[in-house]
């Protein structure tokens, strides 16, 4: 996972007010919608205080394996604790 990157321009999406399943959910349906729409990426704002479980979740294995099941290109990665970039790659 790389540790920096640019977001300007990403789709920003504030994941704060969702428990973690609820959370799940939305990261990928951003993550479909932002490719169908074929934006650069999506920058997710979990926070880090009460939002590390989402944030571990992003980070780890999980997010990458959807992202591979559905045939998504692109890199997850992060600047600042509070916050989980997926920038998007296209053919």
């Amino acid at each position: 996972m790389q540790s920096s990157g640019d977001d300007s321009g990403y789709h920003k999406v504030d994941l704060h007010s969702l428990a973690l399943h609820m959370a799940k959910n939305r990261i990928k349906e951003e993550i479909r919608d932002a490719r169908s729409d074929r934006r650069r990426g999506v920058k997710f704002i979990h926070g880090f205080h009460g939002g590390t479980a989402i944030r571990d979740w992003m980070r780890g294995i999980s997010l990458e394996q959807f992202m591979e099941s559905a045939n998504i290109s692109g890199k997850i990665w992060f600047d600042e604790e509070g916050t989980t970039c997926v920038s998007l790659t296209y053919n």
